[in-house]
Protein backbone atom coordinates (compact mmCIF):
# COMPACT_ATOMS: atom_id res chain seq x y z
CA UNK A 1 0.00 0.00 0.00
CA UNK A 2 1.23 3.49 -0.92
CA UNK A 3 1.14 5.74 2.17
CA UNK A 4 0.74 8.93 0.13
CA UNK A 5 -1.87 7.87 -2.42
CA UNK A 6 -3.69 5.49 -0.05
CA UNK A 7 -3.93 2.80 -2.69
CA UNK A 8 -3.91 -0.95 -2.26
CA UNK A 9 -3.65 -3.77 -4.78
CA UNK A 10 -6.26 -6.53 -4.75
CA UNK A 11 -5.76 -9.63 -6.85
CA UNK A 12 -8.40 -10.55 -9.42
CA UNK A 13 -10.44 -13.59 -8.38
CA UNK A 14 -10.95 -14.81 -11.95
CA UNK A 15 -7.51 -13.90 -13.36
CA UNK A 16 -4.71 -15.16 -11.19
CA UNK A 17 -1.71 -12.80 -11.10
CA UNK A 18 -3.72 -9.77 -12.24
CA UNK A 19 -4.24 -6.98 -9.71
CA UNK A 20 -6.62 -4.02 -9.47
CA UNK A 21 -5.65 -0.75 -7.84
CA UNK A 22 -8.05 0.39 -5.13
CA UNK A 23 -7.90 4.06 -4.10
CA UNK A 24 -9.18 4.38 -0.54
CA UNK A 25 -9.17 8.18 -0.68
CA UNK A 26 -11.45 8.56 -3.70
CA UNK A 27 -13.21 5.21 -3.04
CA UNK A 28 -12.49 3.88 -6.51
CA UNK A 29 -11.18 0.77 -8.23
CA UNK A 30 -9.60 0.02 -11.62
CA UNK A 31 -11.66 -3.12 -12.19
CA UNK A 32 -14.00 -3.21 -15.25
CA UNK A 33 -17.13 -3.63 -13.10
CA UNK A 34 -16.42 -0.42 -11.17
CA UNK A 35 -15.70 1.55 -14.35
CA UNK A 36 -18.89 0.31 -16.02
CA UNK A 37 -21.41 0.23 -13.15
CA UNK A 38 -20.20 2.13 -10.08
CA UNK A 39 -18.05 5.10 -11.09
CA UNK A 40 -20.98 7.55 -10.91
CA UNK A 41 -22.34 6.35 -7.56
CA UNK A 42 -21.72 9.00 -4.83
CA UNK A 43 -18.56 8.40 -2.80
CA UNK A 44 -20.50 8.27 0.48
CA UNK A 45 -22.91 5.58 -0.79
CA UNK A 46 -21.90 2.01 0.16
CA UNK A 47 -23.34 0.77 -3.15
CA UNK A 48 -20.19 2.26 -4.74
CA UNK A 49 -18.17 -0.56 -3.19
CA UNK A 50 -17.18 -3.28 -5.64
CA UNK A 51 -15.84 -6.57 -4.27
CA UNK A 52 -12.26 -5.27 -4.41
CA UNK A 53 -13.19 -2.19 -2.38
CA UNK A 54 -14.99 -4.22 0.32
CA UNK A 55 -11.91 -6.47 0.59
CA UNK A 56 -9.56 -3.50 0.75
CA UNK A 57 -11.60 -1.75 3.46
CA UNK A 58 -11.63 -4.93 5.56
CA UNK A 59 -7.83 -5.16 5.29
CA UNK A 60 -7.26 -1.51 6.27
CA UNK A 61 -9.94 0.54 8.03
CA UNK A 62 -13.53 1.43 7.26
CA UNK A 63 -13.89 5.22 6.74
CA UNK A 64 -16.10 7.21 9.10
CA UNK A 65 -18.62 7.87 6.32
CA UNK A 66 -19.28 4.12 6.16
CA UNK A 67 -19.23 3.40 9.92
CA UNK A 68 -22.90 2.52 10.15
CA UNK A 69 -22.44 -0.01 7.33
CA UNK A 70 -19.32 -1.54 8.85
CA UNK A 71 -20.93 -4.86 9.73
CA UNK A 72 -22.26 -5.29 6.19
CA UNK A 73 -18.98 -4.22 4.55
CA UNK A 74 -17.02 -6.72 6.63
CA UNK A 75 -19.54 -9.44 5.73
CA UNK A 76 -19.14 -8.78 1.99
CA UNK A 77 -15.37 -8.32 2.25
CA UNK A 78 -14.91 -11.75 3.84
CA UNK A 79 -16.90 -13.28 0.98
CA UNK A 80 -15.12 -11.31 -1.79
CA UNK A 81 -18.44 -9.73 -2.77
CA UNK A 82 -19.63 -6.24 -3.72
CA UNK A 83 -21.96 -4.36 -1.40
CA UNK A 84 -25.58 -5.23 -2.15
CA UNK A 85 -28.96 -4.74 -0.50
CA UNK A 86 -30.13 -8.14 -1.64
CA UNK A 87 -27.38 -10.03 0.15
CA UNK A 88 -26.86 -7.62 3.02
CA UNK A 89 -27.23 -8.92 6.53
CA UNK A 90 -29.73 -7.06 8.67
CA UNK A 91 -28.13 -4.18 10.58
CA UNK A 92 -28.09 -4.40 14.36
CA UNK A 93 -31.07 -2.30 15.45
CA UNK A 94 -29.27 -1.55 18.72
CA UNK A 95 -26.41 0.26 16.98
CA UNK A 96 -26.36 3.93 17.95
CA UNK A 97 -27.97 6.31 15.49
CA UNK A 98 -25.61 8.69 13.69
CA UNK A 99 -26.44 12.39 13.87
CA UNK A 100 -26.72 12.71 10.09
CA UNK A 101 -29.36 9.96 9.98
CA UNK A 102 -32.03 12.31 11.39
CA UNK A 103 -33.51 14.14 8.41
CA UNK A 104 -35.96 17.02 8.92
CA UNK A 105 -39.09 16.61 6.79
CA UNK A 106 -41.17 19.62 7.88
CA UNK A 107 -40.91 22.82 9.96
CA UNK A 108 -43.97 24.83 11.08
CA UNK A 109 -43.04 27.85 13.18
CA UNK A 110 -45.81 29.46 15.24
CA UNK A 111 -45.82 32.23 17.87
CA UNK A 112 -44.73 30.09 20.81
CA UNK A 113 -43.75 26.74 19.31
CA UNK A 114 -42.00 25.29 16.32
CA UNK A 115 -43.50 21.99 15.20
CA UNK A 116 -41.04 19.63 13.54
CA UNK A 117 -41.10 16.25 11.88
CA UNK A 118 -38.20 14.04 10.83
CA UNK A 119 -37.30 10.49 9.86
CA UNK A 120 -34.44 8.38 11.13
CA UNK A 121 -33.81 4.72 10.42
CA UNK A 122 -37.41 4.28 9.19
CA UNK A 123 -38.76 5.84 12.38
CA UNK A 124 -40.95 8.95 12.37
CA UNK A 125 -40.18 11.76 14.81
CA UNK A 126 -42.54 14.60 15.72
CA UNK A 127 -41.49 17.37 18.11
CA UNK A 128 -43.05 20.48 19.67
CA UNK A 129 -40.20 22.90 20.44
CA UNK A 130 -40.91 25.96 22.66
CA UNK A 131 -39.29 29.05 21.13
CA UNK A 132 -38.46 30.42 24.60
CA UNK A 133 -36.53 27.24 25.46
CA UNK A 134 -37.39 24.56 27.97
CA UNK A 135 -39.26 21.29 27.69
CA UNK A 136 -39.45 19.76 24.20
CA UNK A 137 -41.98 16.95 23.87
CA UNK A 138 -41.60 14.54 21.00
CA UNK A 139 -42.67 11.14 19.79
CA UNK A 140 -40.69 8.28 18.24
CA UNK A 141 -43.07 5.99 16.36
CA UNK A 142 -45.84 6.97 18.84
CA UNK A 143 -43.61 6.45 21.90
CA UNK A 144 -43.48 9.61 23.99
CA UNK A 145 -40.22 11.25 25.06
CA UNK A 146 -38.96 14.66 26.13
CA UNK A 147 -35.84 16.80 26.34
CA UNK A 148 -35.25 20.05 28.23
CA UNK A 149 -33.03 22.51 26.34
CA UNK A 150 -32.23 24.37 29.57
CA UNK A 151 -31.57 21.57 32.08
CA UNK A 152 -30.48 18.95 29.48
CA UNK A 153 -32.75 16.43 31.18
CA UNK A 154 -33.71 13.68 28.74
CA UNK A 155 -36.49 11.13 29.14
CA UNK A 156 -36.83 8.47 26.44
CA UNK A 157 -38.12 4.86 26.37
CA UNK A 158 -35.29 2.45 27.01
CA UNK A 159 -35.85 0.69 23.69
CA UNK A 160 -34.96 3.90 21.86
CA UNK A 161 -31.89 5.00 23.80
CA UNK A 162 -29.58 4.04 20.96
CA UNK A 163 -31.32 6.86 19.03
CA UNK A 164 -31.21 9.39 21.85
CA UNK A 165 -27.89 11.11 21.13
CA UNK A 166 -28.78 11.78 17.50
CA UNK A 167 -32.37 12.85 18.22
CA UNK A 168 -31.35 15.23 21.01
CA UNK A 169 -28.65 16.70 18.75
CA UNK A 170 -31.30 17.24 16.08
CA UNK A 171 -33.64 18.93 18.59
CA UNK A 172 -30.87 21.27 19.78
CA UNK A 173 -29.93 22.24 16.21
CA UNK A 174 -33.54 22.91 15.19
CA UNK A 175 -34.27 24.85 18.40
CA UNK A 176 -31.24 27.09 17.89
CA UNK A 177 -32.40 27.83 14.34
CA UNK A 178 -35.99 28.68 15.32
CA UNK A 179 -35.70 30.16 18.86
CA UNK A 180 -36.79 33.65 19.85
CA UNK A 181 -34.15 36.37 19.80
CA UNK A 182 -34.06 36.58 23.62
CA UNK A 183 -34.14 32.85 24.29
CA UNK A 184 -30.94 31.15 25.47
CA UNK A 185 -28.81 29.07 23.11
CA UNK A 186 -29.05 25.32 23.71
CA UNK A 187 -25.86 23.28 24.05
CA UNK A 188 -25.52 19.66 22.96
CA UNK A 189 -25.08 17.35 25.96
CA UNK A 190 -22.82 14.33 26.27
CA UNK A 191 -25.10 11.28 26.02
CA UNK A 192 -24.18 7.64 26.48
CA UNK A 193 -25.95 5.84 23.65
CA UNK A 194 -25.50 2.36 25.13
CA UNK A 195 -28.70 0.50 24.23
CA UNK A 196 -28.35 -2.56 26.47
CA UNK A 197 -27.21 -1.70 30.01
CA UNK A 198 -25.25 -4.21 32.06
CA UNK A 199 -27.08 -6.12 34.77
CA UNK A 200 -27.50 -4.03 37.91
CA UNK A 201 -26.38 -5.72 41.12
CA UNK A 202 -28.46 -5.90 44.29
CA UNK A 203 -28.33 -2.65 46.22
CA UNK A 204 -28.29 -0.46 43.10
CA UNK A 205 -31.74 1.06 43.73
CA UNK A 206 -31.73 4.09 46.01
CA UNK A 207 -34.88 5.09 47.90
CA UNK A 208 -35.67 8.77 47.38
CA UNK A 209 -39.21 8.84 48.84
CA UNK A 210 -41.26 6.79 51.27
CA UNK A 211 -44.54 8.04 52.71
CA UNK A 212 -47.52 6.49 54.47
CA UNK A 213 -50.83 7.11 52.75
CA UNK A 214 -54.37 6.76 54.07
CA UNK A 215 -57.31 5.41 52.11
CA UNK A 216 -57.21 4.03 48.56
CA UNK A 217 -53.87 4.51 46.80
CA UNK A 218 -53.53 4.88 43.03
CA UNK A 219 -50.55 3.76 41.00
CA UNK A 220 -51.04 4.29 37.29
CA UNK A 221 -54.44 2.84 36.47
CA UNK A 222 -54.43 0.51 39.51
CA UNK A 223 -56.24 1.52 42.72
CA UNK A 224 -55.15 -0.32 45.86
CA UNK A 225 -58.03 -0.12 48.35
CA UNK A 226 -57.39 -2.77 51.02
CA UNK A 227 -59.06 -1.20 54.04
CA UNK A 228 -57.16 -3.20 56.64
CA UNK A 229 -53.70 -2.38 55.28
CA UNK A 230 -51.24 0.39 55.99
CA UNK A 231 -50.20 1.69 52.56
CA UNK A 232 -46.73 3.04 51.85
CA UNK A 233 -45.81 4.75 48.60
CA UNK A 234 -42.15 4.45 47.61
CA UNK A 235 -40.02 5.89 44.86
CA UNK A 236 -36.55 4.68 43.97
CA UNK A 237 -33.91 5.43 41.38
CA UNK A 238 -31.28 3.30 39.67
CA UNK A 239 -29.04 4.86 37.01
CA UNK A 240 -31.64 6.67 34.85
CA UNK A 241 -34.60 4.49 35.78
CA UNK A 242 -37.38 5.47 38.18
CA UNK A 243 -39.28 2.85 40.19
CA UNK A 244 -42.56 3.47 42.03
CA UNK A 245 -44.15 0.95 44.39
CA UNK A 246 -47.02 0.50 46.84
CA UNK A 247 -46.25 -1.75 49.77
CA UNK A 248 -48.94 -2.90 52.22
CA UNK A 249 -47.51 -3.60 55.64
CA UNK A 250 -49.45 -6.80 56.31
CA UNK A 251 -49.75 -8.17 52.77
CA UNK A 252 -47.35 -10.23 50.70
CA UNK A 253 -48.11 -8.67 47.29
CA UNK A 254 -46.33 -5.49 46.16
CA UNK A 255 -47.34 -3.52 43.08
CA UNK A 256 -44.74 -1.49 41.20
CA UNK A 257 -43.89 0.13 37.88
CA UNK A 258 -40.72 1.30 36.15
CA UNK A 259 -40.48 4.64 34.33
CA UNK A 260 -44.26 5.17 34.61
CA UNK A 261 -45.01 2.12 32.45
CA UNK A 262 -47.74 -0.45 33.20
CA UNK A 263 -48.13 -1.76 36.75
CA UNK A 264 -46.74 -5.16 37.78
CA UNK A 265 -47.23 -7.28 40.88
CA UNK A 266 -44.63 -9.12 42.96
CA UNK A 267 -45.71 -11.93 45.31
CA UNK A 268 -43.11 -12.38 48.05
CA UNK A 269 -44.69 -15.52 49.55
CA UNK A 270 -46.61 -17.65 47.04
CA UNK A 271 -49.24 -19.95 48.58
CA UNK A 272 -48.37 -23.64 48.62
CA UNK A 273 -50.96 -26.36 49.24
CA UNK A 274 -50.64 -30.12 49.52
CA UNK A 275 -53.34 -32.72 49.06
CA UNK A 276 -53.34 -36.52 49.12
CA UNK A 277 -54.94 -38.55 46.35
CA UNK A 278 -55.71 -42.25 46.94
CA UNK A 279 -55.56 -44.59 43.96
CA UNK A 280 -55.42 -48.34 43.48
CA UNK A 281 -51.63 -48.01 43.32
CA UNK A 282 -51.39 -46.18 46.63
CA UNK A 283 -51.48 -42.63 47.97
CA UNK A 284 -49.93 -39.73 46.05
CA UNK A 285 -49.18 -36.26 47.40
CA UNK A 286 -49.86 -33.34 45.08
CA UNK A 287 -48.22 -30.00 45.80
CA UNK A 288 -49.65 -26.88 44.15
CA UNK A 289 -48.17 -23.41 44.35
CA UNK A 290 -49.91 -20.20 43.32
CA UNK A 291 -48.21 -16.84 42.93
CA UNK A 292 -49.67 -13.46 42.03
CA UNK A 293 -46.39 -12.24 40.54
CA UNK A 294 -46.37 -10.90 36.99
CA UNK A 295 -43.45 -11.59 34.72
CA UNK A 296 -40.84 -8.86 35.19
CA UNK A 297 -41.02 -6.22 32.39
CA UNK A 298 -38.91 -7.54 29.52
CA UNK A 299 -37.30 -4.21 28.63
CA UNK A 300 -35.89 -3.91 32.16
CA UNK A 301 -34.62 -7.45 32.74
CA UNK A 302 -31.15 -6.01 33.34
CA UNK A 303 -32.38 -4.53 36.64
CA UNK A 304 -34.64 -7.36 37.83
CA UNK A 305 -32.30 -8.53 40.58
CA UNK A 306 -31.80 -4.98 41.86
CA UNK A 307 -35.52 -4.04 41.84
CA UNK A 308 -36.77 -7.19 43.54
CA UNK A 309 -34.02 -6.92 46.16
CA UNK A 310 -35.10 -3.32 46.81
CA UNK A 311 -38.78 -4.26 47.14
CA UNK A 312 -38.00 -7.04 49.64
CA UNK A 313 -35.69 -4.80 51.67
CA UNK A 314 -38.24 -1.97 51.81
CA UNK A 315 -41.00 -4.35 52.93
CA UNK A 316 -38.77 -5.60 55.77
CA UNK A 317 -38.07 -1.99 56.77
CA UNK A 318 -41.79 -1.09 56.75
CA UNK A 319 -42.69 -4.16 58.83
CA UNK A 320 -40.21 -3.04 61.47
CA UNK A 321 -41.64 0.48 61.75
Amino acid sequence: MDANSKTILIESESRSGEFYSVDLQSISCTCPYFAKKLVNVPSDDPHRLCKHLTQALCKTAIPKVFERYAQDIEWFGKRNAAFSDKKSIKPDKNVALHVDEVQTTSVDKKKKYCYLTAVAREKKISAAVPLDGGLVTYTLNNFHAQYNTMTQESVIPIGYRNLERAVVSWIVDEYNKAKNMTAPIAVKPEIDSQANPVNLPEGSVKTILMEKRDGPVELGNVIDDFEDAEHFFLKGEAVRESIEAIIRKNHRVIIYRINRSRVYSYDLAPNTEQSTVTTSHGDFTITASSAISDDFPRAYRFMKKAVLFWLRAELDRIRNL
